[in-house]
This record gives C-alpha cells, structure tokens and sequence, in this order.
C-alpha cells in the first residue's frame, strides 16, 4: 500500500512535534512544513531534514540563507493529507487556500472553532465518525483529556455528570508575548467553553467546567468529578479501567511525581522526544470517592504534546487505511505511549473499597 502523502502547515510548537510524529509512522511519508517567518523553527526544520516551504515572501529566507523547497501551494501540491497547524483562529482563514487543493484532506486543530470542520475529533470517542471525512478538527489539549477519561468511564460505569475545574497553563514556555505574573485569572464566562468543546465528540455527556489561568508553563491541571450511573464496589475496578487505557498514565507521588515538573521530568528521563507527556495524567493518590457516591480525581495535561497521538490517528481515519483499534496501536507503539507505566496501582490500592 502506498504510504500517506502528509504536510504540515504551520510549523511552531505542534507542527513540530506533529512532524516527527508522522516520521515515526511506516504508513505515512511526511512531505514537508511552511512557514510564514524565517525564525529558528526554520533552520531546526531544515536541521531535522525536513523540506521546507515559504507560505508568504520566499525571498525572506534565502536572504537567510534557509534552503527552501517552493510554496506552500508547492507543497500542497504533492499531499494527501495537511495539518493545520497555524495559530488559533487562522486556520479557517486558510479555507481559501486549501480550496485551491481540492483533492487533500484537512485536519485541523483544537484551538479553532468548532465549526470549522463537520467533524469534531477525538480517536477514542468517535474515530469512526471521521472516517473518509474531507476535514475534521482535532480538539483541545484539554478537551482530549477530558474525552478520554470520560470516554473510558462512561464505557465501564456510565457517567451521569461531569464536573470539572481547570486551571490553564498561562502560556508555552516558549511565548514570550502572553503570561499571567503573580495572579491566577479566572475565565470570566460559565460554563468554560471546555464543557461546550467535550460535547462536540460526546454530546450525550452531562458536563459543566470552569476554568482559570495560572502563573506556569509547563502544563494543565484539571480537578475532575462524575456521578457514575453504576459505581463499582471497589476503587480496584476503576484503577483496572484507567490501567486498561494506554493514553491514561497513573501517577504517583510515592514516586516523587508531586507535581507537574516532575511529571515533565519523567518524560525528559525516559527519553520523550521534547520531554512530551502524550499520555493524560492521573494521580493515584488523589483518585477515591466520597460518601455520596461522587468520584473524584486530579489529571496532568501536557498542552503541547497530548493531541499528538490524535492527530496521527486523524490522518488514517480522513484517508480511511485503518480502523480505529489498528490506527491507536500504531501510533501508541510508535511513540511509545504505555511505555511510562510505573505499576502505582499497587495491590493494597486494588482491595480499597470505596466509603
């Protein structure tokens, strides 16, 4: 079978690590990424041997000596599958541009509008929705959390309502022009537009978030509770339904991971391309329920890597070469996603019972 023909537009933070995730996928062949700016995501594209193409003003980068291969529509061109991968807001405003391409697939990503494909898009909860679509929007970093805990537990127990607070990283440890100093900023709207987000690949799902922004970089934290419609006897079952799903990582501070530095140091220490936590995290000590039957727990969200998996998964269900089972272990095999688990859900947690 011939391989996926994929490019990537926008090449920054995600289009990064998108990149080299399409390179480490033996059913997909990366043609390429665009820039607008000849900065050093340029010359890091050009030193991983990645072909480069100019969305606007290609002689900005020879007059910097950045090698590049044509236009974007060049390399629109030569794809079967583009990511898009500019900032939020600016992918619709690329509409124009992919009308020029008719014959490859979009994908865009989370922090467009909801409408800017027909499908909203998450591998674990409506994989097969996407299959064969012309474009779909993968969603949010936080909104992929969500959609695979909710989804894991609502298969196994049913979940009656969500409730969840969110407190947002204020920035990219790589931006410079946004940061919250010394203050947290709530979002001045009820419910966060996560509720609203989550809803768009599980709409059957009572849910209500809140969110605000905190002085850190490094990732997202949620505080995360469901009323369950049938709630196992004991916590062992629903550790054993966390422990099931590659994309979800227990984690504990008996292993020194008290916090989300840690967590990002754990991913450095084993080798993560980036330091990236594709997996969700969830604390094993902050995971119980509470006397009227309400579980709750506390999840780490790495902003820059978590809908990395998704996106792979996306390309083989718009170009319809695998289904769903198969697309998720190619890509949790290739990244090594599973990898990290640390064995926390240790047997006097499994025979806890709940209060």
């Amino acid at each position: 079978m011939a391989k996926v023909k994929v490019s990537i537009n926008g090449y920054g933070n995600i289009g990064k690590r998108v990149a080299e995730a399409i390179k480490k996928q033996n059913d997909m062949e990366l043609v390429g990424a665009s820039k607008v700016n000849p900065d050093y995501h340029s010359h890091d594209a050009i030193k991983r041997e990645i072909p480069l193409y100019a969305i606007s003003n290609p002689d900005g980068f020879t007059e910097k000596n950045i090698e590049i291969s044509g236009t974007v529509d060049d390399m629109l061109k030569k794809s079967d599958v583009v990511i898009d991968c500019a900032p939020s807001g600016v992918g619709l405003m690329n509409a124009s541009l992919y009308a020029r391409h008719p014959h490859a697939k979009i994908i865009y990503q989370g922090g467009e509008a909801a409408n800017t494909a027909p499908i909203s898009f998450n591998a674990q909860a409506n994989y097969d929705d996407a299959v064969g679509k012309k474009s779909v929007r993968v969603v949010s970093c936080n909104t992929t959390a969500l959609s695979r805990v909710i989804k894991s537990l609502d298969d196994a127990f049913g979940v009656q309502k969500a409730r969840v607070a969110i407190v947002r990283r204020a920035a990219d440890p790589n931006d410079a022009s946004k940061f919250t100093l010394n203050a947290i900023t709530p979002t001045t709207v009820y419910p966060s537009h996560h509720a609203v987000d989550l809803n768009t690949v599980l709409p059957h799902i009572k849910i209500t978030t809140m969110s605000c922004v905190a002085p850190t970089t490094l990732m997202h934290c949620h505080m995360f509770f469901a009323t369950l419609r049938n709630p196992p006897s004991e916590v062992s079952n629903v550790f054993r339904v966390i422990g099931n799903n590659k994309r979800l990582l227990i984690i504990s501070a008996k292993h020194g991971l008290y916090s989300t530095g840690q967590i990002k140091d754990l991913a450095y220490e084993n080798g993560r391309q980036f330091g990236d936590l594709y997996e969700t995290g969830v604390w094993k000590e902050v995971l119980g329920i509470d006397a009227d039957g309400e579980l709750g727990m506390s999840l780490a969200i790495d902003q820059q890597a978590i809908t990395i998996p998704e996106t792979i998964d996306a390309i083989r269900a718009v170009t319809a070469t695998a289904d769903k089972e198969t697309s998720m272990e190619l890509t949790n095999t290739s990244l090594g996603i599973g990898e990290l688990d640390l064995k926390t859900y240790a047997p006097q947690i499994q025979k806890q019972k709940f209060v």
